[in-house]
């Protein structure tokens, strides 16, 4: 007879805690929390979530897994450069009013509400102001720089130089004189 004490080892736990076992349909979920914005830090703090390092592991152990998390970051990133050009957009033209339920009002519709309405709203008018437009800057320039940072090629500074001469590549083992002369020459023509 066993003690209350004495655990069976051999039966697996079930129920509650994190997952730790690899699924397909896990690796799904966890993309589609990727497109909506999520880090993998953020998600790995979710209770029925697996822990970040358990994500990494599996983005590195399991190939379907890393193809469709390199493609949704990518569809993040893109995510990320339309909410760039929609915060730069949506920003008023001129006053703004404010309401005690602290939403902001567009002059239009203000202009449609009654005055009652705009009395209950206790709308107060408010102009661009320095901090709403530095607010919007720092959303547009952390979207920007994480786009950047998440995918080089596509959204990065180009920091790469093709050097041609007469429409021909320069040889890679070494230049020789004539050919960087005549390319200099070209490229100071060209200014």
């Amino acid at each position: 007879m066993k003690k209350s004490s004495d655990k069976d080892l051999s039966i697996p736990r079930q129920g509650r805690g994190r997952p730790t076992d690899y699924a397909d349909e896990l690796a799904d979920i966890i993309c589609e929390k990727i497109i909506t914005g999520l880090s993998v830090r953020k998600i790995g703090d979710m209770e029925d979530m697996p822990c970040e390092d358990s994500i990494y592991t599996w983005l590195s152990q399991h190939e379907y897994f890393s193809e469709k998390y390199e493609k949704d970051c990518q569809h993040r990133t893109n995510k990320f450069m339309e909410e760039c050009v929609e915060l730069a957009d949506t920003l008023s033209d001129g006053v703004t009013f404010l309401g005690l339920d602290g939403r902001l009002y567009e002059r239009i519709e203000v202009l449609q509400l009654t005055v009652q309405e705009r009395a209950e709203a206790g709308l107060v008018a408010i102009g661009l102001t320095t901090e709403l437009i530095n607010k919007r800057k720092l959303q547009i320039e952390t979207r920007m720089k994480a786009a950047a940072r998440m995918h080089r090629k596509k959204w990065g500074d180009r920091s790469e130089v093709d050097v041609t001469t007469k429409g021909e590549k320069l040889p890679a083992g070494g230049l020789d004189a004539e050919i960087l002369a005549d390319a200099m020459r070209m490229f100071k023509e060209s200014l």
